[in-house]
């Protein structure tokens, strides 16, 4: 699978997926940050928008490596409870285990 998704014919683009918006909103905020600075420092229009873009594609590559960890360490949870989730074991992921009585 390529790093940044794949479709396959006839399906539909997860866009729903909060996992697939990870990139997109870490590069608009580069942007955002990279113009409002440039802007604030006096600079002229063109060289803060061509920072701003450099930061929005760098930004992108940092979404997508944080994408992938998270990938990765949803497969290692699913792979460690073997795909059960907290509340088929009997736990409730909101209220937490009584501590033992002490003496």
């Amino acid at each position: 699978m390529l790093l940044w998704g794949s479709v396959r014919k006839g399906e539909r683009w997860p866009v729903s997926s909060g996992k697939n918006t990870i990139p997109p909103m870490v590069a608009l905020t580069g942007f955002t940050v990279a113009v409002i600075a440039g802007l604030f420092a006096g600079n002229g229009a063109m060289p803060v928008l061509g920072r701003g873009m450099v930061a929005m594609v760098v930004c992108y590559a940092l979404g997508l490596l944080v994408r992938w960890v998270q990938a990765r360490m949803e497969a290692d949870h699913e792979r460690a409870t073997g795909g059960v989730i907290a509340g088929e074991l009997g736990q409730s992921s909101t209220i937490l285990p009584r501590a033992a009585e002490s003496p």
